[in-house]
């Protein structure tokens, strides 16, 4: 099992993407918001699920609709798989690809498009709220146990009580 901050930094990243597929060569099929601004593993997930070739690029997947014959159903497939996969193909179906065009992935964080770290880091903390706690834990004035007692406080590392029963 992967690290649960893993998947929500990936889901940060993606939503501040804009991908606008030409060659569909450097985007991947499963995993990129490209179709509709959503991931294909999104719309049909059972589809996915049962899907080898999860690591291929949209241009790999939609040539003579690999994708299609990437699917595994030796464990059959139920009523919702033919849905999503309906869906699915009919999405797919709107999508021509451009050799002469590659792909565009746009970063909405900055104003020029060009992804920063900075853009990240800042966007993760939009609608926080700001204190003053690092001028008070770190402060020239409390001595150093203080200090350390304030940060663990910060911290919610406090054995009170409370945490003691549970």
């Amino acid at each position: 099992m992967g690290n649960p901050c893993d998947s929500m930094d990936r889901e940060l990243f993606f939503a501040a993407m804009t991908i606008t597929v030409g060659d569909g060569r450097a985007t991947r099929f499963w995993h990129s918001p490209w179709l509709e601004g959503k991931k294909p593993k999104d719309i049909a997930l059972l589809v996915f699920a049962s899907s080898s070739n999860k690591n291929k690029s949209v241009k790999e997947a939609t040539q003579d609709q690999n994708w299609v014959h990437w699917i595994n159903m030796e464990d059959g497939l139920s009523v919702h798989h033919i849905a999503q996969f309906c869906m699915l193909w009919e999405k797919l179906s709107q999508v021509e690809l451009r050799d002469d065009l590659a792909d565009d992935i746009k970063w909405n964080l900055t104003t020029n498009g060009t992804y920063l770290s900075a853009s990240t880091y800042k966007a993760q903390f939009r609608g926080a709220v700001a204190t003053n706690m690092k001028k008070v834990v770190w402060g020239n004035w409390p001595p150093p146990k203080c200090k350390f007692f304030a940060w663990l406080i910060n911290k919610n590392r406090i054995w009170t009580a409370d945490r003691l029963q549970r």
